[in-house]
């Protein structure tokens, strides 16, 4: 307690001291000084006030600022609320309206599926009905082991209008059950006719048709468990020794399987097929070289790996390359030891040509790119041997394998080529004028003095107009799937009709004649039916009434039956002078483009129309 009391003192003391008042001071003095202290006094209050009236300015001044901005967010918010609100309600009116129109959609689909059950149920019955009022042929237990289509068309009634099958086979209700029936190629035309046909849904008992043979097939129903591609039948005559030759056609093709038999060469004679397809498997085997066949331009597929062929000729490239997309070899695992320059017409996916010998020259140089334009996904690691290192094809270069005066070698190499060409165009030209011409056309796009007057008028709304027999199926589904595709979907674009896709709505008589006037060119296909074809014959008599018909009819000479009633009368006759082509020339669409208009019609002048 003491020590504070002390410090007090202190501080007391010396407050004392600062303002003791000396003994010799005067009363001026005192006066003055006091008179100093109170200005002071005064001095400080005003500062004190200045300094509280700042403050309470600054105050003021925030308190302002801050309402002013209170008031400025509570607007906003008020108007983001207001906003929300009126999104909120828009959101609600949508809502409501889609809910609305949902339900009118149900009832739409409701009454849809109702009107479509009934139309179902109406033609399920009407099917039905027409199935009970037909009469079923009924051929059980007669030991029909092979099938032939004679045994529909025998039965065909007299007063029916058409030689097709489809018809026959549905006008007569064939029942074969109970028959030790083999299942093979022979059938195939009668299952697809009724597959493609209403009957196959029709649940009736005559079509449990049950297979005998051969083994794999033994007890699966025909219309319902097998596949078209299951129809197959041994080929024996004329089929090379220890071969397998199967006729396909549901692919259209003649297998044969020569696989491991020792063979030394490639076999002379294999059997004749209606498909113009042959896919061979010759692998496992002894051959050294692939020699020429008579059957080598119907040949589109070859395996021969695991032979000891040394090297493959550029003609038989050439023939299989041909067939485009469908070409297909498989040289693999052999001793070949260079390739033909003809196997870059092949896409290199569709060549195997893994573990031989090549070897590395300048040569083969053209293989990098060939190689190098294959899909990614496709093995590119094909290797060859170049003073005793292994090098990777698709890696080689000039500098790399040494190549110098290739220039020169090459320069050589296309004189000759094209001195060769020449002398053989003027060989081909003095002998085959016709063909000369289209082969320019082809290449130089020079068509020689063959100008049709017709071409000139630009009303027509076609390029060309197609006539055929439209219930050849056959003829039908290669005009569609591809003259049509060949020529309107590939430069120049050509613009074609045909009264089963093109003629227009009213009479069809009158439809189809318009078609053909409104065409710079018409087309025949002659076929095995086409004399019996109603419309057929009708567009044909007419296309003779034609103005300026010079080169404007052509004849396409369709199968061998065609080639063989086109030689008498009155064909003969109607075809003198025409412009008639077969089905498998090698030229055939370079002439049917030399022989249409050169200048196709332009889109926006057929949308006109």
């Amino acid at each position: 307690m003491e020590q504070p009391l002390k410090e007090l003192s202190q501080v007391q003391n010396d407050l004392y001291e600062r303002r003791k008042v000396k003994n010799d001071d005067t009363p001026e003095v005192l006066y003055e000084r006091r008179k100093n202290d109170d200005d002071d006094e005064v001095k400080r209050k005003e500062e004190k006030e200045d300094e509280v009236t700042v403050a309470y300015e600054t105050l003021e001044h925030e308190l302002t600022v801050a309402c002013d901005t209170v008031e400025n967010e509570l607007v906003d918010a008020v108007l983001k609320c207001m906003r929300l609100k009126a999104t909120i309600a828009r959101s609600c009116q949508m809502l409501k309206t889609m809910k609305e129109k949902k339900q009118e959609l149900k009832i739409q689909y409701a009454l849809y599926e109702k009107r479509r059950k009934e139309e179902a149920r109406k033609r399920v019955k009407y099917q039905g009905r027409l199935l009970d009022a037909m009469q079923v042929t009924d051929l059980r237990n007669n030991s029909i082991s092979k099938w032939n289509d004679s045994y529909v068309m025998q039965y065909k009634p007299a007063n029916s209008s058409t030689n097709a099958l489809e018809p026959a086979v549905i006008e007569l209700m064939i029942d074969i059950r109970d028959n030790p029936l083999m299942c093979d190629c022979n059938i195939y035309n009668l299952v697809w006719k009724v597959k493609k046909s209403f009957i196959r849904w029709s649940g009736r008992e005559f079509l449990d048709i049950i297979c005998q043979s051969p083994p794999q097939l033994f007890g699966k129903k025909v219309m319902y468990e097998i596949k078209m591609s299951e129809f197959i039948c041994d080929v024996t005559d004329s089929c090379p020794v220890g071969c397998t030759c199967e006729d396909r056609p549901d692919s259209r093709t003649l297998n044969i399987d020569c696989r491991g038999i020792g063979l030394t060469e490639v076999p002379d004679k294999v059997p004749v097929t209606p498909y113009g397809k042959i896919s061979m498997q010759l692998d496992d085997n002894h051959i050294q070289i692939f020699r020429n066949v008579n059957y080598l331009p119907f040949v589109y597929s070859v395996t021969m790996s695991n032979n000891s062929l040394q090297s493959v000729p550029g003609y038989v490239m050439n023939e299989i390359a041909s067939k485009r997309d469908d070409a297909r070899v498989d040289f693999s695992n052999n001793a070949l030891t260079s390739i033909p320059l003809e196997s870059q017409n092949m896409k290199y996916e569709n060549v195997q040509l893994h573990n031989n010998t090549f070897k590395c020259s300048c040569e083969m140089l053209w293989m990098v790119d060939w190689i190098n334009l294959a899909p990614i996904y496709t093995d590119k690691d094909i290797n060859c041997t170049f003073e005793g290192e292994l090098y990777s094809i698709i890696s080689l270069d000039e500098d790399k394998l040494g190549c110098k005066n290739i220039g020169n070698k090459i320069l050589v190499v296309v004189l000759s080529i094209v001195g060769v060409i020449v002398i053989a165009l003027l060989i081909t030209a003095k002998r085959c004028p016709y063909e000369t011409k289209v082969l320019l056309y082809k290449v130089f796009r020079i068509h020689p003095s063959d100008k049709y007057q017709i071409d000139e008028n630009n009303d027509k709304q076609y390029d060309m107009h197609v006539c055929f027999d439209e219930n050849d199926t056959y003829v039908r589904q290669w005009v569609k799937k591809v003259l049509f595709r060949e020529l309107e979907e590939k430069k120049p674009f050509y613009r074609l009709c045909a009264a089963l896709r093109n003629a227009p709505s009213g009479s069809n008589a009158e439809g189809r004649l318009q078609l053909i006037d409104d065409s710079r060119r018409m087309l025949i296909i002659l076929s095995e039916d086409c004399e019996n074809s109603e419309w057929c014959k009708y567009e044909i008599c007419h296309s003779e009434t034609l103005e300026q018909n010079q080169g404007r009819i052509m004849y396409l000479l369709y199968d061998n039956c065609a080639e063989d009633f086109a030689k008498r009368e009155p064909w003969l006759s109607k075809m003198k002078d025409r412009k008639t082509f077969r089905l498998h020339d090698r030229l055939l669409w370079s002439k049917l483009r030399y022989e249409l208009p050169s200048k196709p019609l332009k889109r926006n002048i057929i949308a006109k129309h």
